[in-house]
């Protein structure tokens, strides 16, 4: 297939495109599809629920050399690749908090981020913008919904068809 990044015309670049809309949709308890967070919530769900992508993106992941630079995107930058983030982060280990201030850094000023997560807004005064309160609402309530159904990130990877050699491979390409 014909990539459409012109880095990939490179030598020595492998390329892989993973739509999340795609695929089956089949993990009902992430897409309830219950309002719980919003829209936005509503569509990481659909993500989430797309076994097929999430596997597929993680084996290519797993498969890419040792000391090799991986890179992954979505058009925008943000909802896929955030959710993307987040379960490479959570793969690694990473706590609730530092996930959803990650992905709310690709919406708001490193310090406007953190005093809305970070800092008791209400006694310093500072209001946070309601679309930045909607993204971390949003990743907030998927992150939690699930660590309550699968009990980790690694567990929903496993329960999505990735392998534990797979979460094994990437996890040491993240930490080491």
């Amino acid at each position: 297939m014909r990539a459409p990044e012109t880095l990939c015309e490179l030598l020595q670049v492998a390329y892989i495109n993973v739509p999340f809309f795609e695929y089956d949709i089949t993990d009902q308890v992430l897409n309830k599809g219950d309002g719980a967070g919003g829209y936005l919530a509503d569509t990481y769900f659909q993500m989430l629920a797309n076994y097929g992508a999430v596997q597929q993106a993680f084996s290519f992941f797993a498969e890419q050399p040792a000391r090799s630079c991986t890179l992954f995107h979505c058009g925008a930058g943000s909802d896929r690749t955030g959710i993307m983030s987040m379960l490479l982060l959570g793969l690694a280990g990473v706590g609730r908090s530092d996930i959803i201030a990650d992905y709310a850094y690709s919406f708001g000023y490193i310090p406007e981020v953190n005093a809305a997560l970070f800092e008791a807004t209400a006694a310093s005064g500072n209001r946070v913008r309601a679309d930045l309160q909607l993204r971390i609402n949003a990743i907030s309530v998927v992150y939690d919904r699930l660590v309550e159904h699968y009990g980790s990130v690694p567990q929903f990877l496993t329960r999505a068809g990735v392998t534990d050699e797979e979460q094994r491979l990437v996890r040491t390409r993240l930490v080491g």
